[in-house]
């Protein structure tokens, strides 16, 4: 009883036209959680307002669950995405009907024999654009497919999905094609709902497949995602792993090193000295406890999310 006239004093205090009017700010959404241990599950009751927020981001409509992990900083995270969609393998072209935009060179620290990190010279023909006016954020120039995407089918496989952002901007640059697929796979149900419906919401249902549960029991079944038409093993594999801070179990590292036909990894990361063993471990020498196949650094590319403060965004792309 007392939890139920909480729940009725939030959505008359927040969700009230006064609150705008009065206070300045607009409560969309109410979601009432209550645990008894921080080990209980989460569980979100929705009381008021709209049960999902909306969010668009390079011309991908997304919805977000409460529990769904989503970049807070819109424009930044269009930056990001684009960036990731070149280490893919998709490179931007500049196009001179955007001159009045703010231009973002994306330059790649670049890792050899020699040199531990070598800047490359800027590239005016890799760049993501950054909408100066208000509204949806980032708008990103037109992808140009390189040789990689174009010998023979792709499956881009998106680990630690959630909403489906990162694969649904890289396909929606593929929908004329038909030997592109992408599946996705996340822990978190909601997340996974989310993500369907976002590939619905672009036109993207056809191209996208996306799977709630442990990446390393996914990997395992992967075969049986892809479409017909589509063989793993004569398919140009392209991980995209974006984990949580912490980093990924060591069991998703070795499905990743097992899986033959992935032969680029892009590892994103939020806090690089929490991930750094995970990209070590990717690397290491084959051994007993790591088989398969070491990858090998070929780009680290920072992208500051939050400027003025310490947290930088690492896209590292690995290779074999």
């Amino acid at each position: 009883m007392r939890s139920k006239k909480l729940k009725e004093g939030f959505c008359s205090r927040f969700l009230s036209r006064s609150t705008f009017s009065d206070d300045g700010f607009r409560v969309t959404s109410i979601f009432w959680h209550s645990i008894a241990n921080c080990s209980d599950k989460v569980d979100y009751e929705h009381i008021g307002g709209a049960p999902y927020i909306y969010e668009t981001l390079l011309d991908c409509r997304f919805r977000v669950s409460p529990s769904a992990f989503f970049q807070t900083n819109s424009q930044a995270a269009s930056v990001l995405y684009a960036t990731i969609g070149e280490a893919c393998g998709l490179s931007l072209r500049n196009d001179s009907s955007c001159s009045e935009m703010g231009i973002v060179p994306a330059k790649r620290a670049k890792l050899d024999d020699d040199v531990s990190c070598d800047v490359i010279k800027e590239d005016t023909a890799s760049s993501v654009e950054l909408n100066s006016g208000t509204g949806n954020d980032c708008v990103q120039t037109p992808a140009v497919i390189t040789d990689d995407f174009v010998e023979k089918p792709t499956v881009i496989l998106d680990i630690c999905c959630g909403t489906g952002t990162i694969g649904q901007f890289i396909m929606k640059e593929f929908k004329k094609r038909k030997e592109v697929y992408c599946i996705g796979v996340d822990i978190v149900d909601s997340a996974i709902v989310d993500a369907k419906e976002n590939a619905k919401a672009n036109g993207l249902q056809d191209m996208c497949c996306y799977i709630a549960g442990k990446a390393e029991d996914v990997f395992q079944s992967l075969r049986y995602n892809v479409p017909s038409g589509f063989d793993l093993n004569k398919s140009n594999v392209v991980g995209i792993l974006d984990p949580p801070r912490c980093g990924v179990h060591e069991k998703v590292v070795l499905g990743c090193r097992m899986m033959e036909s992935l032969r680029r990894l892009v590892f994103v990361s939020c806090d690089p000295s929490a991930a750094m063993k995970n990209i070590i471990d990717l690397c290491r020498p084959t051994s007993k406890k790591f088989a398969g196949q070491p990858f090998l650094i070929s780009t680290i590319q920072p992208v500051d999310m939050f400027p003025q403060t310490p947290h930088i965004e690492w896209v590292v792309t690995l290779e074999r």
